[in-house]
């Protein structure tokens, strides 16, 4: 065996055995084997720091940390990965230069233990996400329906969902112009796929930005092209069993336009014929829910106003109530959650359910 004691990083430039150099970078150790390297050391002088992480929900959780030192070409980002799965890393949005760093994650999976460190020095933390709710808050969306004409509505009514057949949903979201909205696709009542193909449609007024795959469907190959329609595509060739997962398979992230007047701009998805099917190459077919983006020119619940109704935002409207220095003023229309005039305790708890995504609190305000 081999005991190598190091106290600074290195890179090996070239390896020699028994004075003979080696192209590869295993070989066999025998009696007498003589091992020698030529390296050149990496070490530097960062030191990352990971904190705990907070707010952490069923699909999302906030995490930060800092960095410091004076070396070159320094940057900030949060690495993180399933606690069974170190093979695959995911990294969070790379800031340059040392300092603090904070990230909100999306798009975890619920009752999931992750692993996470502020870049490679960092100490690896763990965190485990909460329970999601039941599968009929997918389906009892209010704001879900298309657009806000009447014929939509008489469709819906014509042609109610199955809340037992196998559901693909856009979750209904509200945002400001000229902000940022995530819009999450959820699946619910999955018989179990292989291949999966949707396309997602959406107006002028909103430009897809991001795309974050939840993960429980296996090899994501989503277009790169963002402009609508956008399709999400799930292949597993090689896999020997159906993905059965439920939950949160894409968040979209869209920036609204600045000129985009208050009302609602339709999101809605389609199943590709044929393309989604099982392990034993049989063809699955989800009933579809389309959600919609409201603008609007307050965001109840967006005590921040940044332009997502966040944890965040619950944290800030606690201090406010708890009369903390520094959150004295507050958005007083967007801190009324509950729409009863005043902003109270009872506002917090139901925005606190409102981000829980608990059954009957969907939207806001919230009618008592």
């Amino acid at each position: 065996s081999v005991d190598v004691t190091a106290s600074n990083d290195y890179t090996v430039d070239t390896l020699y055995v028994n004075g003979e150099e080696i192209a590869g970078t295993s070989f066999i150790l025998t009696k007498d084997t003589v091992v020698t390297m030529d390296v050149t050391s990496i070490s530097t002088d960062i030191t990352a720091v990971t904190n705990d992480a907070e707010d952490v929900g069923d699909y999302f959780a906030i995490v930060s940390g800092s960095v410091s030192g004076d070396a070159e070409g320094i940057t900030r980002y949060i690495r993180y990965w399933k606690a069974d799965n170190e093979s695959t890393v995911y990294t969070t949005e790379v800031q340059d230069g040392s300092g603090d760093y904070t990230a909100e994650i999306i798009g975890l999976e619920a009752e999931t233990t992750y692993c996470y460190q502020m870049t490679e020095y960092g100490e690896v933390k763990t965190f485990t996400t909460c329970a999601a709710p039941e599968d009929e808050h997918y389906v009892e969306d209010e704001e879900s329906e298309i657009g806000s004409g009447e014929d939509n509505e008489d469709e819906e009514a014509d042609d109610p969902i199955d809340e037992n057949a196998p559901l693909v949903s856009v979750k209904a979201v509200t945002g400001r112009a000229g902000n940022a909205v995530d819009v999450k696709i959820n699946i619910a009542n999955n018989p179990g796929i292989v291949f999966a193909k949707f396309t997602v449609t959406y107006p002028s007024e909103l430009t897809l930005t991001e795309v974050v795959d939840g993960g429980i469907l296996g090899n994501a190959t989503h277009s790169n092209n963002k402009a609508s329609p956008y399709t999400l595509y799930w292949n597993n060739g090689t896999a020997e069993s159906d993905f059965t997962g439920n939950g949160t398979i894409a968040t979209l992230r869209f920036e609204i336009s600045e000129n985009a007047e208050d009302g609602i701009y339709p999101v809605m998805i389609q199943e590709v014929d044929s393309s989604t099917f099982n392990y034993n190459d049989d063809t699955v077919y989800f009933e579809v829910k389309n959600g919609s983006v409201t603008v609007v020119s307050t965001i109840i619940g967006d005590v921040n106003g940044d332009g997502e109704v966040t944890a965040r935002d619950e944290r800030d409207l606690s201090r406010h109530i708890a009369e903390w220095v520094g959150y004295e003023t507050i958005d007083a229309l967007a801190a009324d959650v509950n729409g009863d005039g005043e902003v109270t305790a009872r506002d917090e708890r139901d925005l606190a359910r409102h981000i829980a995504e608990w059954v009957g609190y969907e939207t806001l305000p919230k009618s008592n």
